[in-house]
């Protein structure tokens, strides 16, 4: 068994709100819209890697989409997120380095086909690593990038936590805080459809 990164989340009760008709990563149907909006708002055909973000840890709310993309042999990061695109930010030189010779494509081609399938197989993946201490699985974030040869590199994040670790609820003044324990795990979609986790 493997030692996971151990994470804590602290919430102030009521400054959090439920939306109503919000989408969900972890919802296959919800992901193929929010990659058809995102196509729809950015419809540039020079995109090398496309990540789909939840709006929080532990939670698997849509927050934003950030598009990797070239323009006159420059490389950028633009986020889609509450129905528009920020502006577009400079990559480092090391990420300009890894690009070089990275085909790219439009936004519709970074479908997510899949991914919700992979997600609970990554879950149960992990949960079977870890001896099954684990609960409470969450999807927090999916990368589809092009690699060198055209191909598509998938990976994905779970944040989750460990059973027997409650929250903990702390009254501050006026405010209340609940402080929760979570871990996360990247996985890698290798090119023969098997999962590795990244520990």
């Amino acid at each position: 068994m493997k030692k996971i990164k151990l994470f804590v989340l602290v919430v102030v009760a009521g400054m959090l709100s439920a939306c109503s008709g919000s989408l969900h990563l972890e919802n296959q149907e919800n992901l193929n819209e929010i990659i058809q909006k995102t196509a729809d708002i950015f419809g540039e055909e020079n995109v090398i890697s496309v990540t789909v973000n939840s709006k929080d840890h532990l939670d698997d709310t849509f927050g934003d989409v950030d598009i990797l993309y070239k323009k006159d042999d420059k490389y950028y990061v633009i986020t889609y997120y509450n129905g528009s695109l920020t502006d577009p930010r400079d990559v480092t030189k090391t990420t300009r380095d890894h690009l070089k010779n990275v085909p790219s494509k439009k936004v519709s081609d970074f479908t997510m086909d899949n991914i919700v399938e992979l997600f609970h197989q990554g879950a149960d993946l992990l949960q079977k690593d870890q001896d099954n201490t684990l609960e409470y699985f969450y999807l927090r974030s999916v990368e589809k990038e092009v690699r060198k040869d055209g191909s598509f590199g998938v990976s994905f994040t779970i944040e989750c936590t460990k059973k027997g670790e409650g929250s903990q609820t702390q009254r501050r003044g006026r405010r209340v805080e609940v402080t929760t324990n979570y871990y996360s795990v990247d996985v890698e979609v290798k090119r023969d459809g098997s999962l590795e986790l990244k520990y």
